[in-house]
């Protein structure tokens, strides 16, 4: 019996979470589109502001319960009977993942007909003229290879494809 309950449960999971992606799908890819064409016509790349605004929710909501985790070792020992080192180590995990992307959800770069500006955050801005690239790829996150250096867009950021195309369109005139 609990074995039926098991595959009845996996199959409930299934079919939920299959229509639910059914059905926010579309509104993520509309969204998508939406914020593309907005920084397609400012020329710029960036982080939309509410996923911004969730990264940063969830990097203090780890900060927390990591430092709750060091100030309250008897709470996690005793009452949750945890290993406590193995709950440390766990817990620097999404502790460091979500500092590395909100890092990178800082990373910006402005355009116009012949340079590139990258800003980083803690960094001065890096200019790149279109003139200077080498190479740069055509699927996925956009990797841009220069005279002067190179620089990194993840395709999570709104504007990237409407980069790249620019820089097709300025390697071709060239």
């Amino acid at each position: 019996m609990e074995i039926a309950l098991r595959v009845i449960t996996a199959l409930l999971v299934t079919l939920s979470a299959s229509i639910l992606a059914d059905i926010l799908y579309p509104k993520f890819l509309k969204r998508e589109k939406t914020n593309e064409d907005k920084a397609k016509a400012e020329r710029k790349v960036y982080v939309n502001n509410k996923l911004s605004a969730v990264f940063v929710a969830l990097l203090f909501f780890c900060n927390i319960v990591g430092i709750l985790i060091i100030a309250l070792p008897n709470v996690v020992t005793e009452i949750l009977k945890f290993n406590y080192v193995t709950t440390i180590c766990v817990c620097w995990i999404p502790i460091i993942f979500d500092s590395i992307v909100v890092y990178i959800m800082f990373t910006k770069a402005t355009y116009d007909d012949e340079k590139i500006t990258i800003k980083k955050l803690f960094s001065k801005p890096k200019v790149y003229y279109f003139s200077d690239i080498i190479s740069y790829t055509k699927t996925g996150n956009l990797k841009v290879v220069t005279k002067n250096g190179n620089f990194l867009l993840f395709n999570a950021l709104s504007g990237t494809d409407s980069l790249r195309q620019v820089i097709a369109e300025k390697l071709s005139q060239s």
